[in-house]
C-alpha cells in the first residue's frame, strides 16, 4: 500500500485549489447521502469529506459530499483527515457567470 501524504505543503494546497477551480459544472455537484447512493460514484467516502451544504440534486440541506474532490484526493494519495485538518473546501461552490 502506498504511503499517504501526511501534511499539505503550500505547493500541494495550491495544486488542489487550482484543480477545484477547474472543475466542470458536473464535477461541482455536492450530494446528500441519499442522492449519493442513487446518483453518486458508488464509493463510501470518509465523514471527513462531508460538510454542511445543499444537495445539488434534491435541494436538501445537511451533510453533502463532492465525489470529484474525493476522487482527486484519492488519486493524489492525500489522507482525508489531513485534508480536513488543512481547512480546505470540502464542498464546491457553483461558478457565478
Amino acid at each position: 500500500m502506498e504511503k499517504k501524504l501526511n501534511q499539505l505543503n503550500n505547493e500541494m494546497r495550491n495544486k488542489i485549489i487550482n484543480k477545484i477551480q477547474g472543475f466542470s459544472v458536473k464535477e461541482r455537484y455536492n450530494l446528500c447521502a441519499e442522492c449519493h447512493k442513487v446518483k453518486g460514484c458508488g464509493i463510501d467516502h470518509s465523514v471527513y469529506l462531508y460538510d454542511t451544504g445543499t444537495c445539488d440534486l434534491c435541494g436538501k440541506k445537511g451533510d453533502v459530499v463532492n465525489c470529484s474532490l474525493a476522487g482527486y484526493l484519492k488519486e493524489q494519495d492525500i489522507d482525508e483527515i489531513i485534508y480536513w485538518e488543512a481547512g480546505l473546501p470540502r464542498i464546491i461552490q457553483k461558478r457565478i457567470n
